[in-house]
């Protein structure tokens, strides 16, 4: 009785008197919707929270919502104060995500939305983004885990209806072929940069190549052979190149080199016979077989664009990451186009990512040219970038060393600049959520300054600053080896720079550890000789420039993380 009384509490219908179930979501079940959620939801009183209006809505529109985005079973106290919405290792449909986008706005008790390993495709994100609108109260994003692919010709599907099987499965061959490509550019950008050019890529792949028992180079590699041929070749010239002495430093693992090998053995390069020859590869490499996108191209990018639009001029979001989602040189050119207009971001973390020196170009001179000077944060952890990628960044914030003429040039300028600047800064009022909280934004009017300098020797230099209000640069785990140049870009730096993990760090913390062990062979000398132990000298901490009584507080070097 009590388990009748529960399946109707179910599903009050029923059909020959039995009861009916609720159906559970599956991947794929509201597929046959037409148009499931309307752009604008007519005669619909949202409660104001997430997972509430979420289950009222698919009640609306005859949807079967999603286990993880609707009301838990038991009731839960406080649900309506949730400021996270966090989802985890599950499928999603865009289903779901079009009743996200129709709820976020309304949802004033969110704060932080979270998809980790959750398979987002450029249409989702795109419907996450849209719900992201002005009045929302979301500040933090992560998207972690998302690696995106290309998706079909959408032009070619508004007559989806009228294609057969055969056509759909050529749409979809296709698609997985242009995928497949985008791949190999990525890996071709990888060792052209490693080693130069592809030539010299492949000749010492090929010095490489392993032998059979006769002697003789084996033509045709194995998977296993082609993993431990990479392996070898990328540890030597990771080690001549940046005193690397993994392919993970590059962020190249096992599984990658294997997938490769998938790729150009599979469907649409290889023969299927899991063998690969190295002459192959690199006929397939060849720019007149995959031909290398035009500016115009990469710039349209619909992957890059999908990541890009989280961070542009109309965005309000705070602090977004994209951990894990496999964003290259073509991703962060677009993310730091972004940047340049955005008013509002605080913190935008990239962390395990395969940006490049070249990558970052955009997004220094975001970090240069965006007058809005919102971002305090910028995290490129285990990436690969090198010290030419530091010196560009680092270029952007602080100081730059500059002559008299260059000086009197620029302060000509920012004199010039002042009253329009402030008059512009002065007519934008501070941006509120609708829970009146102010958005994060720069709170004065920044102005750049030139200032002079005198040298040990009493020659004058000056100083230019700009982004000043830039605090944290996290670069650990990258490939950047070259200990003059971080010493040489000390001075001029802003708040914190984070190299934990790079081969300059391991420099460093062997010189640390190779005088701890003489100062302790000297202390041990001198007490097996009776003598007292020399007195260790004191390190004295950097202290912050002087600067003149009423004048503001400016950056005075990089502190620098090597632990």
């Amino acid at each position: 009785m009590a388990q009748s009384q529960a399946l109707e509490e179910l599903n009050p219908d029923k059909e020959n008197d039995i009861p009916q179930p609720k159906q559970i979501w599956i991947y794929g079940i509201n597929d046959h919707l037409e148009q499931p959620v309307p752009d604008k939801v007519q005669g619909f009183d949202a409660t104001g929270v997430f997972r509430t209006d979420f289950a009222a809505l698919c009640e609306k529109y005859g949807i079967i919502p999603h286990t993880t985005l609707g009301p838990p079973r038991k009731a839960v106290e406080g649900m309506d104060q949730e400021k996270l919405l966090s989802v985890s290792s599950v499928l999603l449909d865009r289903v779901s995500m079009q009743l996200a986008k129709q709820l976020i706005p309304t949802s004033l008790h969110l704060e932080t939305i979270r998809f980790t390993s959750c398979k987002l495709d450029i249409d989702m994100l795109s419907l996450l983004r849209a719900g992201i609108a002005d009045t929302c109260t979301i500040q933090t994003l992560q998207v972690e885990w998302n690696p995106l692919e290309v998706q079909l010709d959408m032009a070619q599907l508004k007559s989806i209806s009228e294609l057969s099987h055969e056509d759909l499965d050529e749409l979809e061959r296709d698609r997985d072929k242009k995928d497949a490509e985008r791949k190999l550019r990525m890996f071709r950008e990888l060792i052209t940069d490693t080693w130069g050019t592809l030539d010299a890529a492949f000749e010492a792949l090929e010095a490489a190549r392993p032998v059979s028992r006769g002697g003789a180079a084996i033509e045709e590699l194995t998977v296993a052979q082609w993993n431990d041929l990479f392996r070898g070749a990328f540890s030597q010239i990771l080690h001549q190149k940046y005193a690397c002495s993994t392919m993970e430093q590059l962020q190249l693992a096992t599984t990658d080199s294997t997938e490769l090998f998938d790729l150009l053995d599979g469907l649409h390069f290889g023969e299927g016979n899991g063998k690969l020859s190295l002459r192959k590869v690199k006929d397939q490499l060849d720019p007149e077989k995959l031909p290398v996108l035009t500016e115009e191209q990469e710039a349209a990018d619909p992957i890059a664009a999908a990541f890009a639009q989280f961070v542009n001029g109309t965005s309000v979001l705070e602090n977004v990451s994209f951990r894990y989602c496999d964003l290259g040189r073509i991703e962060g050119r677009q993310i730091g186009e972004a940047l340049k207009t955005n008013m509002h971001l605080k913190a935008l973390n990239l962390y395990g990512n395969r940006i490049c020196d070249q990558g970052v170009q955009t997004i220094a001179e975001a970090l240069e040219t965006n007058l809005n000077y919102a971002l305090r944060y910028l995290g490129l952890g285990r990436n690969r970038v090198t010290q030419e990628g530091l010196k560009t960044l680092c270029k952007a914030v602080g100081a730059t060393r500059v002559d008299s003429e260059k000086a009197k040039e620029l302060q000509k300028g920012i004199d010039a600049d002042k009253p329009k600047k402030l008059k512009a800064f002065q007519a934008t009022p501070p941006k509120k959520d609708a829970n009146g909280r102010e958005r994060h934004q720069l709170k004065e009017c920044h102005f750049d300054e030139v200032v002079e300098k005198v040298e040990e020797d009493g020659e004058p230099y000056w100083l230019w600053y700009r982004n000043v209000e830039f605090h944290t640069l996290n670069l650990e785990q990258n490939p950047i080896s070259d200990l003059e140049v971080v010493e040489e870009l000390r001075p001029y730096g802003v708040g914190v720079l984070i190299l934990t993990g790079t081969p300059v760090a391991k420099k460093v913390l062997e010189e640390e550890e190779r005088k701890m062990k003489e100062a302790g062979k000297e202390a041990a000398a001198a007490e097996a000789s009776g003598k007292p132990p020399p007195i260790a000298e004191e390190k004295e901490e950097e202290k912050p420039a002087e600067e003149e009584p009423g004048e503001p507080q400016r950056p005075n070097a990089w502190k620098i993380h090597y632990h």
